[in-house]
């Protein structure tokens, strides 16, 4: 198929600037009374400074009007502070090689220091690193008694809560860190409520489900990577070959097997990871065989926890329990 170019790329935040009076028309909430400061993301202004949206009405045109005129077109009170042009810490590749610098940038350079000038009761940004980076790193920071606990959302989510949306079935705010039951109580919304719908609900679908409700996600990318051809494993120590199956060599001369009848894999470890498991050597060195004795001591952790068989889709119970 012919390759097809856009005329432009925008950014989502920029699309939601041109409409923010026809969101602030469909208004339902009163956020008058909310105070915000806004986070603009490094990424949608540092690299290309001039392709970002400013308005002379907003900040003097000195700094980008997105997030800012979305808030303000609702009748939030926007104030300023004095390090709103710092990253988050997010950094770009920060977060992965240095979190502890990711952290204490978050929780210093930004949240303490909106918390100490402006006082408001959310962040609003336009990124999802930079909301999970100074959501998720407040914890730390609040394990040594520093001055954090401020609720951050991206400006869709303040919007749509402002519209009227449920703020856990639609806005996702069960899955943030920071405490955002101040903020929506000062909207005018009773979180308690709204959680005990939400609850009731899922746990309506969860019976729909069956006793296989929440391996559907590890099922589906199982059978994702299945499709692929990814289906060689390496087996434990304490694994012996089944009969009729046929061995292979990767690159780096480890032995590995297909997945067959007597291969099973740890539910407990496709879950904390919250993703599927690691295909190959890489997922054997880090991943369910890890242990003491890498081989051995996995293995016998593995035996522990019941584990869902990747091709006949049964739950599998610990070997100790057949």
């Amino acid at each position: 198929k012919p390759l097809v170019l856009p005329e432009e790329i925008v950014h989502y935040s920029e699309w939601f600037h041109a409409l923010r009076y026809e969101i602030a028309a469909k208004q339902v909430r009163d956020v008058s009374g909310i105070v915000v400061t806004v986070h603009p993301a490094c990424h949608y202004y540092k690299l290309v400074e001039g392709d970002a949206i400013y308005d002379p009405d907003i900040y003097g045109g000195q700094r980008t009007a997105v997030v800012t005129g979305l808030a303000e077109a609702l009748g939030a009170e926007v104030r300023s502070y004095s390090t709103w042009f710092d990253c988050c810490g997010f950094g770009f590749r920060h977060i992965l090689v240095q979190r502890d610098f990711t952290r204490s940038f978050a929780t210093l350079r930004k949240i303490e220091v909106m918390k100490e000038e402006a006082n408001p009761d959310v962040v609003l940004t336009h990124d999802t690193g930079c909301v999970t980076t100074l959501d998720k790193s407040q914890f730390a920071a609040r394990a040594h008694g520093r001055n954090v606990g401020l609720a951050v959302l991206s400006e869709a989510q303040f919007a749509a809560l402002a519209m009227g949306a449920h703020p856990y079935r639609v806005c996702g705010l069960h899955w943030h860190s920071a405490d955002y039951r101040p903020l929506l109580e000062k909207m005018g919304i009773d979180w308690e409520q709204a959680w005990a719908e939400f609850q009731g609900e899922r746990r309506e679908a969860l019976s729909r489900l069956g006793r296989r409700r929440w391996l559907t996600a590890c099922r589906t990318r199982a059978a994702a990577a299945s499709r692929l051809g990814r289906r060689w494993l390496r087996p434990s120590a304490a694994a012996a070959e089944p009969a009729g199956t046929t061995a292979s060599t990767t690159r780096t001369g480890r032995r590995m097997r297909p997945l067959g009848t007597n291969t099973r894999l740890e539910v407990m470890n496709v879950l904390g990871h919250g993703c599927c498991y690691r295909w190959g050597p890489r997922w054997v060195a880090r991943g369910a065989w890890r242990g003491g004795d890498r081989r051995q001591g996995g293995a016998d952790r593995a035996a522990r926890f019941p584990r869902w068989h990747p091709d006949s889709g049964e739950l599998c119970r610990p070997d100790s329990a057949q």
